[in-house]
């Protein structure tokens, strides 16, 4: 009978033990191997420039896509330039939610510039990034 619970014991810890779920995905990002699950990295998927003051750039991530303004500004020498279907290290701060005052607003507009358009029920905050000037990135 004791062999029978030190057996009962022994299997009830054992299909208790929480396993480390931690995915190990390592992928190249901008040239430097990393474990992008711990990361907050987004692949580059348009880029349009069509406002005169700033660049709308479209990034995804994990099932969703992200606005991000950056103003339109002379490109340094030591410019890493994005690319369309490259992946990027960004730091998104919040510019704008469709929440609250905002919540039937169909875009804004600061200082007369041209609108910022929020997108339906799929693009509802609007963001800037700090590692991001004009289109040039800048690791962290």
């Amino acid at each position: 009978m004791r062999i029978l619970f030190f057996i009962a014991t022994v299997l009830l810890v054992l299909s208790c033990k929480q396993e480390d779920n931690t995915k190990i995905n390592d992928k190249s990002v901008n040239g430097v191997k990393t474990n992008i699950e711990t990361l907050k990295v987004y692949e580059i998927k348009k880029i349009d420039s069509s406002a005169p003051e700033y660049y709308s750039i479209y990034a995804f991530k994990s099932g969703k896509y992200y606005k991000i303004i950056s103003d339109k500004v002379v490109e340094k020498n030591n410019c890493k330039k994005m690319k369309l279907n490259e992946d990027y290290e960004l730091k998104l701060d919040t510019l704008y939610s469709k929440r609250g005052v905002l919540e039937s607003a169909s875009s804004v507009s600061v200082e007369g510039k041209t609108p910022i358009a929020f997108e339906g029920d799929s693009i509802r905050v609007i963001f800037s990034s700090s590692n991001i000037k004009g289109l040039c990135y800048y690791p962290n």
